[in-house]
This record gives structure tokens, sequence and C-alpha cells, in this order.
């Protein structure tokens, strides 16, 4: 993390502090690791940043990173519908994730305090099916930025999550 990233979390005086996941960084790393190494890399990474904000004397909540998915314009076609836009979490997406869990579960050994929120059931059903939409609103529209309606519906489900991690 770098100093002046820190120096403007703890000017802030946060409540809780929020690190939220992408897998693009995860997939290119500068070291061109993969799989384990990769994991171990990904897991080092993200416990250094939360020691380096452990004085500003917050809870740290990791959010892990929305599955990937299809892309509309690639599966959505009148003659095919919605359904072939289904996708399922693939091995990389689950690889960061154990990655990120094993991070704040050696930052919760250390005192820190630090929860990991795994969006998964937000955007996928219980069987790993991950729909291009939920409801009446489309999750993605590429393979991973959430569309603003998608973004604003999670609001309360956010709220759920971090109510039930006891850190708001």
């Amino acid at each position: 993390m770098r100093e002046s990233d820190l120096a403007a979390v703890a000017a802030a005086k946060p409540d809780l502090i929020v690190f939220a996941s992408a897998l693009g960084p995860y997939k290119t790393l500068e070291s061109g690791k993969t799989r384990a190494p990769a994991q171990a890399e990904w897991t080092s990474a993200t416990l250094r940043s939360m020691e380096a904000v452990r004085s500003v004397g917050a809870p740290v909540v990791v959010i892990g990173n929305p599955p990937e998915g299809r892309r509309v314009t690639d599966c959505s076609l009148r003659i095919f519908g919605p359904d072939r836009c289904v996708s399922t979490i693939d091995a990389v997406d689950r690889e960061e994730r154990a990655a990120e869990v094993e991070a704040v579960r050696q930052a919760t050994a250390q005192g820190l305090p630090a929860v990991y929120l795994d969006p998964e059931p937000w955007f996928c059903t219980s069987d790993g099916s991950c729909p291009i939409g939920v409801g009446d609103v489309i999750v993605r529209l590429d393979s991973s930025h959430l569309t603003q309606s998608s973004s604003e519906s999670l609001g309360g489900v956010l709220r759920s999550a971090l109510v039930a991690a006891r850190v708001v």
C-alpha cells in the first residue's frame, strides 16, 4: 500500500476499511505466477495491505471479486434467450477467493479485526450457476463489470452481510 494512500486512510479516521477485490490483477500478476504460487503471492499481498492499515484501528472487510460471467453481447440473442448466458465459477476465481480467505485467516490470527465477504451467493445459485440477470436486473454487460443497476441493487445485501459479520 502506498504511503500516500495509507496517510489518506488514516486522515479519514474510518469506522471500517473495505478492500474490494478484482480478478484481473490476480490473473496478470507481474511475477507471472499461476496456481498455488499465485495464491501464495496474493495471500501475502492482501495480508500486507491489511497489516498496513492496522494502526488506523478500524476493522477490515475484504469483499471478494464478483464472479466473472459471459458477455451479454456474446450470448443473448432473441433466438436463444438469457439461459445461454448462464456461467459458472472458474478455477482461477476460486483460487483468488481461497487466497483472500487465507489472508483474512492469518490477519485474524494476528489479532487484526478482519472478515471476508464472499459475494458468490449474491450472483449465483446454490448449484453454482451464475445467471446474467437477477430478477429484472442485468448483472453485467461485459465479463466482469457490474451494471449500475446491479451495483445499486446490492446495497441492502451488502448491509445485511456487514451486519451479520458484526462490523457495522
